[in-house]
């Protein structure tokens, strides 16, 4: 599979009929894209941060973990941009 190069916002719309039926496949071109943000937390922070996640999203996951920190990314943004 080819990547859209030169086009740097993909939406549902631009991905063919075919690869529709295939919502992983959708999800990854949509956000292949997008920027990432690598973070390190400090150690004394990881249970309680590991807590709060499960708290949240019920369990503790690498999906579950990327959701809380886009959410806590997305409100500094809105509050600081």
């Amino acid at each position: 599979m080819a990547e859209w190069l030169g086009k740097p916002r993909v939406k549902k719309e631009d991905i063919t009929q075919y690869f529709q039926k295939f919502p992983k496949y959708c999800q990854y071109f949509e956000d292949s894209p997008k920027v990432r943000v690598h973070i390190i937390i400090p150690t004394e922070y990881v249970e309680k941060f590991r807590k709060a996640v499960i708290k949240k999203y019920g369990n503790f996951s690498a999906g579950n973990s990327n959701k809380a920190l886009q959410e806590v990314a997305l409100k500094w943004i809105d509050e600081n941009g």
